[in-house]
């Protein structure tokens, strides 16, 4: 879990908690302490087996980067079975 991102408070849900499972896509919305606007982000692929997952951890966002399990891949910001 990357704590860099404590520069993100009042994070919030706009879809499901999932805690971190990787085969349900959810989103946030944080405000960005540097800069003083609302950003959102949600569940992405940053390779075919590599998930970034977006979540709320003590009012501030929080990402960390997954691998797929073995015989799935990453798509549309889920792990699915390839």
């Amino acid at each position: 879990i990357d704590t860099s991102f404590n520069t993100f408070s009042n994070c919030i849900y706009l879809s499901i908690n999932d805690g971190w499972d990787l085969s349900i896509k959810s989103s946030v919305r944080a405000l960005d302490l540097k800069t003083g606007m609302m950003v959102e982000r949600e569940d992405s692929c940053d390779t075919d087996t590599r998930l970034v997952e977006y979540h709320c951890e003590d009012g501030y966002m929080k990402e960390r980067v997954a691998i797929c399990p073995s015989a799935m891949i990453c798509k549309d910001g889920v792990c699915v079975r390839n």
